[in-house]
């Protein structure tokens, strides 16, 4: 599908939803006011250049971390061939938009989709991403600009589970670890304006770790 097609029916979908507002209303309930849950998002056209570097089929899996109110995973889910999307939020409000939104986009959307499109699996998970299990992930997307130092650490560590050859997309900020080689770094245009976006990949497990130079 191409950006504008898909843009179009994510702006539609999303049409009632004030992430910003529901994302204030959820922190102001927290009693740690990280700022790792400071709200931000990535303009379609921004996310159509990250993911295409790794083209995907119908044998790939997508994790979104902090992904929101989910318009991230749709417009993954429009724009390639993944066969599952996976978004992450902690923050309840957020989910619940996200939840939402998938319940209108199966009654509404995906009938009217290519047959390929009709199969993909969407799901949300309210879920901590320090401790969430994402290891079947072939590309991951995490928004981490704000993203705080321990959670940082914590997305490492659990992103050290991933196999070899797995992508991560991470928006303002990277990860640090023995296991992954940085790709590249170049700026894309969020909704706040343009930041630098860290592309890794995978290259050893747990057990070669020690083996590399």
């Amino acid at each position: 599908m191409e950006i504008e097609e898909a843009g179009v029916i994510v702006e539609r979908l999303y049409a009632d939803v004030r992430p910003y507002e529901i994302s204030h209303d959820s922190r102001s309930q927290l009693a740690d006011r990280d700022e790792s849950f400071r709200y931000g998002e990535i303009v379609p056209t921004a996310l159509n250049e990250m993911l295409r570097e790794y083209p995907a089929d119908d044998t790939r899996i997508l994790y979104d971390l902090g992904s929101g109110t989910g318009r991230t995973v749709f417009l993954a889910a429009l724009l390639f061939d993944f066969a599952k999307l996976v978004g992450v939020e902690l923050l309840g409000g957020l989910h619940r938009a996200a939840q939402r939104k998938l319940g209108e986009y199966d009654a509404q959307i995906r009938p009217g989709l290519p047959r390929a499109k009709q199969k993909l699996i969407i799901e949300f998970r309210n879920e901590d991403i320090g401790e969430t299990d994402f290891s079947e992930a072939d590309v991951v997307v995490a928004h981490a600009t704000c993203f705080q130092p321990l959670l940082m650490e914590r997305l490492a560590r659990q992103a050290e589970r991933l196999k070899p050859g797995s992508r991560m997309i991470l928006v303002g900020k990277s990860i640090s670890s023995p296991m992954f080689s940085l790709e590249k770094v170049e700026p894309h245009e969020m909704d706040w304006g343009r930041t630098p976006v860290f592309f890794l990949t995978k290259i050893s497990g747990p057990c070669d770790s020690e083996e590399l130079p």
